[in-house]
């Protein structure tokens, strides 16, 4: 399959990241054909700055724009092609789904992936343990290793650069403490929400709906391609996720992706 070069999508990501997950998923659900370029967190900045003027990630490139973030990306998508919606047509429930979509990106999503990078420092702090001292090489090897799982590459990936991306927090227990109570507020919230259909605002599917399931998926084991990775997940990982898997919400979030979470789309 060709793509003229006029509606070529690139999608530019990291791997596990939750917010690229909410990207990837707007862009199958829309049916819209797209490249994926990965990056692994820290060696990213330099070609993500030289993009988009700036070093987060996910951003998305079209032949005559730059999207930067998971919300900005839905909402260029949604003008695009509006028709499957991902935004209410009522304007009430527009609000609604994008008040939901705003307070999750600043609370739950980062929580969730602070987890999620803290199950993996343990991981690796585990594995240090058993080397002899813990000189800077010994942190290096930690690092390294714990971003190859994060970015889904192996060791001896050629891509894996040398910078070490450590989200603030993660070595600190009571930020880490705070991740779980924002997360277990979240998951309560979320399963009170659920409406008599399944969803979060109205009978169909929305952005509030994708955004709440997408972010949540650091700690939850979904069986969809789009989220299987080469690398297995550390013990500390597996046990995260076993903690949150009887859950209502996390319940819910599976039958989102086994509803809504269309095969992806890349060409």
């Amino acid at each position: 399959m060709t793509t003229d070069s006029r509606d070529r999508i690139v999608l530019h990501q990291f791997r596990t990241s939750n917010f690229s997950e909410k990207a990837r998923w707007a862009l199958d659900f829309k049916r819209l054909p797209y490249q994926i370029v990965n990056y692994i967190p820290g060696a990213h900045e330099a070609a993500i700055r030289t993009l988009s003027g700036q070093t987060t990630a996910p951003v998305l490139q079209t032949a005559t724009q730059v999207v930067i973030g998971s919300a900005a990306i839905i909402e260029f998508l949604d003008r695009k092609r509006p028709d499957p919606a991902l935004y209410p047509f009522r304007v009430t429930d527009r609000s609604r789904a994008l008040e939901v979509q705003r307070s999750w990106d600043l609370q739950m999503g980062p929580a969730a992936r602070l987890l999620l990078f803290a199950a993996v420092a343990a991981a690796m702090d585990s594995a240090a343990n058993k080397l002899v001292g813990d000189d800077a090489t010994d942190r290096r090897r930690r690092y390294r290793a714990a971003l190859a799982f994060l970015g889904g590459v192996t060791l001896d990936d050629p891509t894996l650069g040398e910078g070490v991306y450590w989200p603030v927090g993660t070595d600190d227990p009571a930020k880490v403490r705070a991740a779980c109570d924002s997360v277990s507020r979240g998951l309560d919230w979320l399963a009170a929400n659920i409406n008599a259909d399944g969803q979060l605002i109205t009978p169909g599917f929305t952005v509030a709906d994708l955004t709440c399931a997408a972010l949540l998926t650091p700690l939850i084991e979904i069986p969809h391609p789009a989220l299987v990775s080469p690398v297995t997940p550390p013990a500390p990982v597996l046990a995260l996720r076993k903690e949150y898997q009887q859950h209502p919400a996390v319940h819910w979030v599976q039958m989102q992706y086994k509803r809504h979470r269309r095969p992806t789309n890349l060409v």
